[in-house]
């Protein structure tokens, strides 16, 4: 979708600024949604990176974090106008038919606690739902799992998921 803040919520947050004293007007962020090249390519890895680490995300090989982005299906970037910066991040990967999968959903932690991650994940649903995705899902770290329960993802018991890790070299 080449129209950044197309089938995104318009007003990701009443109030995302990180001060609570001083009133935030929406119009103080910009909500990207891309599923073209242009903004993932206009994404800075450092400061994804450096977001990444501030809620406790490895930071990622820029030339890995590079091939991630040119991979995804469906991206989201809220970006602060005041600063530039992006405050809150996420993505999902698509066979664009049958499955999708969120990741990397990340909210800087001066903007936690303020509606904009479930903004973030509500605009990915919305896109790929849009796209007739009919399976979406998502891996939650355990202090993570009532936030996404609250938006109707549900754990699946009896799960055959399963992951493989290569040892390390």
């Amino acid at each position: 979708n080449p129209n950044p803040g197309e089938g995104a919520n318009p007003n990701p947050d009443p109030n995302p600024n990180p001060n609570p004293n001083t009133p935030t007007k929406v119009r103080d962020y910009v909500l990207e949604l891309s599923m073209n090249a242009n903004v993932q390519q206009a994404l800075n890895h450092d400061e994804l990176n450096a977001l990444f680490s501030k809620v406790g995300f490895a930071r990622r090989d820029p030339a890995r974090l590079r091939c991630a982005l040119d991979h995804t299906f469906a991206l989201l970037a809220l970006v602060d106008k005041r600063s530039g910066k992006v405050v809150g991040f996420g993505r999902a990967t698509s066979d664009g038919a049958s499955t999708a999968t969120i990741w990397d959903v990340v909210v800087h932690p001066k903007f936690q606690k303020r509606g904009v991650g479930r903004a973030l994940v509500e605009a990915l649903v919305d896109t790929l739902v849009k796209k007739d995705i009919p399976h979406i899902n998502l891996y939650a770290e355990p202090h993570i799992v009532d936030f996404y329960l609250t938006m109707g993802f549900e754990l699946m018991p009896g799960s055959k998921s399963m992951a493989f890790s290569p040892p390390p070299r």
